[in-house]
């Protein structure tokens, strides 16, 4: 069960970082945007006493990846663009 979990947690981790650099590509931000924004959140998912649940997942990724292009992109995200890519 905890395995399953855990392989769980992996699978969604891969889908989101895929998911973030598609987007970079698409919005041509640096892919080095994308990758602090799963910085930010691996960091989150971390510091969760629970765990997230699939349409969670999808809010923190956005949430992470406009925030990143805010702080290290002249040319930043639109909230409208990124929830319309999802």
């Amino acid at each position: 069960q905890l395995l399953r979990q855990a392989d769980s947690k992996v699978d969604w981790r891969y889908r989101i970082a895929r998911w973030m650099l598609r987007v970079a590509d698409e919005f041509m931000l640096k892919r080095d945007t994308a990758l602090i924004a799963l910085n930010y959140f691996d960091r989150m998912v971390m510091a969760q006493k629970e765990p997230l649940r699939r349409d969670q997942f999808q809010v923190a990724a956005i949430t992470c990846l406009f925030v990143a292009s805010k702080l290290f992109q002249k040319r930043h995200l639109k909230a409208s663009a990124v929830s319309d890519f999802c």
